[in-house]
Formats: C-alpha cells, structure tokens, sequence
C-alpha cells in the first residue's frame, strides 16, 4: 500500500477533531462555530499544496506593497455528504473564491466537472465505500486524474484505507484519527 496519509496532529486541530467527535452533532452555536474551525483547517491542510499564489504590486505614494493572491481561475469542488457535514465545510467558499458543493449520493446525474477542477472528497468519518464509488465514477465516466482529487476526513477506518490504498495508492487522505472500528 502506497497511499499517502497524511495524519494531522496540530494541537488545534486534534482539539476541536475531539470535540466535535465526543459531542456529535448538537443544535448549540459552540459545537457549530468548532465544527466549522476545524473544517476550515482541514480544507487549508488539504489545499496548501494545490495553492498556486501569485504576487500583485500596488504602487502607493511613497512605496510599493506587495500582496499574495490566489490564483483567479482555480476552481474547487467539493463532494460530501451535506446533510452531515454542511456545518464542518461552510467556511471552504471563503478559503477558496471559486468552490462549489455537491452532494456525494448525486455525483452519477448530470453534474459537469472542468478538466483542471481540483475535488476534494469529505466525509465526517470514512467508514464505507462511497468515497470508492464516487471516485471510480469520476475517473471512467468524466475523465478526471487520481491527481485532481484529495481525500478529508476527521475519523477513517483503516480497512477503507487498505481498499482505497490497493485500488489508488497515489491518492492523498487527510484525517486526525485512524481507527479500527
């Protein structure tokens, strides 16, 4: 198996990873305000590598200020279950300017995919195979690289991993926890 797991550790992100496991899902604002941390951590954990900045230099009076910009014509999909994990990615969009939602169980209808769109599969907990399914579909009926695709998760099971790891070892996964449930 060569897939490439990456296992995030950071200390903020292992805290709000415990919280949001350890409460589940609640109608309360902290869990919310958490969850939606913690996504926007693992979206920038996945994206830092896809980020493709470029420098702008806006001439003031007496000097010249430098910005780093995103690049304007990436564009970003990402599929997941939305009924379970809306709160978790909603900050995404404001990561990246051009990134659209869709929903895991309607990635076979007519939904177009760009050439050079990068997609990212996020699942609260990795646990079964629609994430295969979803990726197998992409790769034979939309003509989309293993490369353009990245896995996020908070919690997997390492026999998704094995099946995901024989099937695409060269795909990348993102998660806080591995477990053998």
């Amino acid at each position: 198996m060569q897939l490439n797991i990456y296992l995030l550790t950071h200390p903020f992100i292992q805290v709000l990873s415990n919280y949001i496991v350890e409460q589940e899902e609640q109608n309360n604002f902290i869990y919310y305000l958490k969850s939606q941390q913690l996504g926007s951590f693992l979206i920038y954990e996945v994206i830092r590598k896809w980020l493709n900045l470029q420098n702008v230099y806006i001439k003031k009076i007496n000097y010249i200020q430098q910005l780093k910009v995103n690049y304007p014509l990436e564009s970003y999909s990402i599929i997941s279950d939305l009924t379970t994990s809306h709160n978790i990615i909603t900050n995404a969009a404001k990561l990246l300017p051009y990134t659209t939602f869709k929903e895991v169980k309607h990635i076979d209808e007519q939904i177009n995919y760009r050439k050079d769109e990068k997609i990212i599969f996020f699942e609260k907990y990795l646990c079964n195979y629609n994430t295969i399914k979803s990726i197998d579909y992409l790769i034979e009926h939309k003509d989309i690289s293993i490369n353009q695709m990245k896995v996020a998760c908070i919690i997997c099971n390492n026999k998704v991993l094995d099946q995901i790891g024989k099937k695409y070892p060269s795909l990348e996964i993102y998660t806080t926890k591995i477990t053998n449930f």
